[in-house]
């Protein structure tokens, strides 16, 4: 699987439109719409600010051995909702969380 089709598994995994997934990752739709229709691999930059809307390193994307990366129902529940949530909202998780330390 390349760089873009495992972007749109991601993406179609997680039930987000396109505009979606371009605002989480602050891309401008025509630059993930451009990507999708012209076939082309995304730069970089790109593909980290994807990384981050998904909630993975790219190391994580990258991975080739996906049980090395694999996440459990519980941790998938997670990301999903955290994934839902606005950038304060997710914020004010990350700072509960790393109290509860």
């Amino acid at each position: 699987m390349d760089a873009l089709e495992k972007i749109l598994y991601m993406q179609r995994q997680r039930g987000w439109t396109q505009r979606e997934l371009a605002k989480r990752a602050h891309i401008s739709q025509s630059t993930l719409s451009s990507l999708t229709r012209n076939h082309f691999q995304p730069t970089l930059p790109t593909l980290e600010a994807l990384c981050q809307a998904f909630g993975i390193t790219l190391a994580q994307f990258f991975a080739e051995d996906p049980s090395s990366t694999q996440l459990t129902d519980e941790h998938k529940e997670l990301v999903r909702c955290y994934s839902m949530l606005t950038p304060s909202q997710q914020q004010a998780v990350l700072t509960l969380l790393k109290s509860m330390l």
